[in-house]
């Protein structure tokens, strides 16, 4: 009963957390939060650190059921691309090179951050997967107008 109680404060004070995230096309660790917990996913973590030889920033691991997920944050979208366009994204690994990973790994390149998702389910690989290559919460600005086209005269 505590431990539910505990799991139901992290959400709670993880709601909190994104409501003050910025939309700015940019990732963020709350708006990861916010985007998995979205697609019906739990997401655990986000404090460790983690460090790959071919990735220049410091990682975080997230948990989302039996899966990892470590995300890389980059300070703009370009840095991210030049980085993962150097991965192999079959072998998730630089190219031509190799890297020994612990599951099934599954490189995510979107915006400002590159994530590379371990993961032995491909059903829940997909739902993260997809959940992320959404893109990063956009800024949020007046409402586009939408019109008929013109009608045409009969």
């Amino acid at each position: 009963m505590a431990r539910a109680i505990a799991t139901a404060d992290s959400i709670t004070a993880a709601a909190r957390d994104t409501l003050a995230c910025p939309k700015d096309g940019r990732w963020r660790p709350c708006s990861i939060a916010d985007r998995l917990q979205r697609a019906g996913l739990v997401p655990h973590g986000g404090q460790d650190t983690t460090r790959l030889p071919f990735l220049t920033p410091r990682g975080t691991v997230w948990t989302v059921a039996r899966a990892e997920l470590r995300v890389f944050l980059y300070d703009d979208a370009a840095a991210a691309d030049r980085e993962a366009t150097a991965i192999d994204p079959i072998r998730v690994a630089p190219r031509g090179g190799s890297f020994a990973w612990p599951a099934p790994a599954i490189l995510i390149n979107s915006a400002n951050m590159v994530a590379i998702l371990l993961s032995e389910n491909a059903r829940q690989a997909e739902r993260i997967q997809l959940a992320l290559e959404a893109g990063p919460p956009q800024p949020e600005g007046p409402p586009v107008p939408q019109g008929l086209p013109p009608a045409k005269a009969r």
